[in-house]
């Protein structure tokens, strides 16, 4: 078995790396990050759309928002306009000549997790960025904390101190969405804040490779550059993903990180500022039908180990190349990320069951789970007091 063909859990990938991936990953599917880099002015948010005429609502499973049998997407937008924020971002501009400003702006989307002043939002979005601004639904508009990041999973946290509490949203549950259902998203494309698009939930589970927790959600509800950080919500009004990339070119191929992600990785981001996450210390495949009659096991029951790192969990618990691993922490495993997930989820330093397949025959190992190392981790910064001026930036190409 060649080494190389696993796929490592033992380092973080270093910047370089991912930005090979991710230009494969352009070339191969197309798929875009959609904040928005030189976007159109900041204006004052927009009227609400509001119809006293609006017909009397029928009863629909789960709370969901109908009007004579079609789903009613100006009230979910209506209740969920207030939850949603745009972000503006500046930057350092690299190169710039002697006498201009230096700096470029971006601009993206997000939503209020906690009426403190919390706010969700993408990694990408707020990427190094010298100033943060959040604006509200009522055009005012505050200068923003970059609280934590997780890169892995592409989300951060903002903080801002408003002068009263902020209306939050509430999360769903990935369980009980269901692919077909209607789905609606709110943000700020190209500049344009408080656009509201709707379509179903085309797919889940989605792997865009852009990392080792990938699980989006794909939907046709338009997703254009600047909706990243923003909300993807069911008729009921539950938030139940992040909206984050597109598809360059394609119609109606948006997806969004889903909500049971940022369950898991908003506490550790309030609290830490990042994500801690267990760690396995071995590189791991798909068991295609080649390995799988080599090793003697079913094809698609396990996940099998290609290489190891030395002196880590798998290591020193004995485990070896080839092994299978079928059960992680009574969690069973038959794909990478199904493995990758339940590793993660594990807190560093708890001793877990090893379920595995070794040469024909099976066994249990212990193995105590340690923290992941993560090197390039992304330090918060603070706040900065003086809000960016308002006018129109110069336009780039919102696709770089």
């Amino acid at each position: 078995m060649d080494p190389k063909q696993a796929q490592s859990e033992t380092t973080h990938p270093a910047r370089g790396d991912r930005s090979r991936t991710m230009r494969r990953l352009s070339a191969l599917l197309g798929v875009v990050c959609v904040s928005v880099v030189g976007s159109a002015a900041w204006g004052q948010a927009g009227p609400s759309v509001n119809d006293p005429q609006v017909p009397t609502r029928n009863a629909a499973p789960r709370g969901q928002v109908m009007v004579r049998g079609l789903p009613d997407i100006a009230t979910v937008f209506e209740q969920q306009k207030p939850k949603v924020v745009a972000v503006k971002t500046e930057l350092a501009q690299p190169g710039a000549l002697f006498g201009s400003s230096g700096k470029r702006v971006g601009q993206g989307s997000g939503f209020v997790v906690d009426a403190q002043g919390f706010i969700m939002t993408n990694h990408h979005v707020v990427n190094g960025a010298q100033k943060i601004t959040v604006m509200l639904a009522d055009g005012k508009m505050y200068p923003a904390r970059l609280v934590g990041s997780d890169p892995k999973t592409d989300l951060a946290l903002l903080k801002i101190n408003a002068a009263a509490p902020l209306p939050a949203v509430t999360f769903g549950e990935d369980a009980k969405t269901r692919v077909g259902e209607w789905v609606v998203a709110i943000g700020s494309p190209f500049g344009l804040e408080y656009s509201v698009t709707a379509g179903i939930l085309s797919a889940k589970g989605r792997d865009l490779h852009q990392g080792p927790y990938d699980n989006f959600l794909q939907t046709d509800a338009s997703i254009n550059p600047g909706n990243s950080g923003g909300p993807l919500f069911n008729l009921s009004g539950d938030v139940i993903g992040v909206n984050t990339a597109m598809v360059r070119g394609g119609q109606g191929i948006g997806f969004a990180v889903p909500i049971d992600t940022v369950k898991r990785v908003l506490p550790q981001l309030k609290t830490r500022g990042y994500v801690v996450r267990g760690y396995l210390g071995a590189g791991v495949q798909e068991l295609n039908a080649e390995l799988a009659q080599n090793l003697r096991v079913p094809q698609g029951s396990g996940v099998v180990i290609g290489s190891i790192a030395s002196n880590g969990p798998a290591d020193r618990a004995g485990l070896r190349v080839g092994d299978v691993i079928t059960v992680f922490n009574k969690t069973r495993v038959r794909k990478v990320q199904e493995l990758l997930f339940a590793v993660a989820d594990t807190p560093p330093n708890t001793a877990v069951p090893v379920e595995l397949v070794r040469q024909g025959r099976t066994q249990t190992v212990r193995l105590t789970v340690t923290e992941r190392p993560d090197t390039n981790r992304p330090p918060a910064v603070a706040t900065h007091t003086t809000p960016p001026q308002t006018t129109n930036p110069t336009p780039q190409n919102p696709f770089q």
